[in-house]
């Protein structure tokens, strides 16, 4: 497949480079449009997650074809098993939401002045645990998806094969969510002017975030992802992916 010419591969000199980096800004920005757009009847958000990774990877840090193009032409393969993973992820929260909130319910009733017992204490961080380790499978999950051809849960098993052996990553991975959620609480739990301001920088840069982050994210994925994937055969050795 042939590459995309920017004006920065074309030896443009520095205005050549600001205008491949507004062109890259831009695409990831119709990236982030098209994603929303998609994510908004809530059960295809996996779908369109996939999609979103294929489309940064494929068009924006590759160059090959074009993003909003690629981001459809996956997606539309991918539904159905995307549908299928997102059904499964939103279970799985709701059940740890329903059980953390039993905890601190019978927490609050067996404790002096709403002091947490022990067991409250363990269960909760336990949830918690849980609920961190599902935000960190789905950040394999959905690459894992834009890249095989496998049912739902074979899908599940690879991500969760990859988070294993990818061990430092994905602790860093672990650790920046963790840090994402003690900031979020602090922010909740000061409440007022702070909590105000904050929602008024964090809620354009959730709109705008996940491109950027999927762009990144695929830095250290595609090494992942290339472990698993099979030999190039005459038939497949052109792929964009095995370049």
């Amino acid at each position: 497949m042939r590459k995309r010419e920017t004006a920065h591969e074309d030896g443009g000199g520095i205005a050549g480079r600001i205008l491949w980096l507004l062109t890259k800004t831009g695409e990831l920005l119709m990236l982030d449009l098209v994603f929303w757009l998609c994510c908004l009847p809530v059960v295809t958000i996996g779908p369109a997650a996939a999609a979103l990774y294929y489309a940064a990877v494929k068009s924006v840090r590759r160059g090959l074809s074009y993003p909003v193009r690629e981001f459809f032409s996956l997606f539309r393969r991918k539904w159905l098993t995307g549908l299928s993973l997102t059904v499964f992820f939103a279970l799985a929260a709701l059940a740890l939401a329903a059980l953390s909130r039993r905890a601190l319910l019978l927490t609050d009733s067996a404790g002096s002045a709403g002091m947490l017992t022990s067991q409250g204490a363990f269960l909760l961080k336990l949830y918690l645990a849980a609920a961190a380790a599902l935000a960190v499978l789905s950040f394999y999950v959905w690459p894992a998806l834009s890249r095989f051809e496998l049912g739902a849960g074979a899908q599940l098993k690879l991500a969760l094969v990859m988070a294993v052996r990818a061990l430092p990553l994905t602790a860093a991975l672990a650790a920046g969510i963790a840090v994402l959620i003690r900031l979020t609480a602090g922010i909740a739990a000061a409440g007022g002017a702070l909590a105000g301001g904050a929602a008024s920088a964090v809620i354009p840069a959730v709109i705008f975030l996940p491109a950027f982050l999927a762009l990144a994210w695929s830095c250290p994925m595609e090494k992942v992802l290339r472990r698993y994937m099979p030999p190039a055969t005459e038939e497949t050795q052109d792929m964009w992916y095995y370049a």
